[in-house]
């Protein structure tokens, strides 16, 4: 796990670490639930018995706005805090 080690880093350069550290989990969990090749995805597509490509497809467009919501917090947590 890598985290311990980034945090470590993102102190050292002054970074705020609680952040950092919502940084790292959103991004971990939203790279798990988006790929169309995670276990998440191929699980929920087995069990509702719909191709992979199609569940991708209907997941996408939440999953960007979700993206996207976030990046405008840490941008705005970035510059305020």
């Amino acid at each position: 796990m890598a985290i311990p080690v980034l945090l470590q880093l993102s102190a050292s350069v002054g970074a705020n670490t609680p952040l950092t550290l919502a940084a790292l989990l959103s991004a971990g969990i939203w790279g798990a639930s988006t790929c169309i090749t995670s276990d998440i995805g191929l699980l929920t597509a087995y069990s509702t018995k719909t191709t992979v490509y199609r569940h991708f497809k209907t997941k996408l467009p939440y999953s960007l706005m979700a993206f996207v919501l976030s990046a405008i917090a840490y941008l705005i947590g970035g510059l305020f805090f």
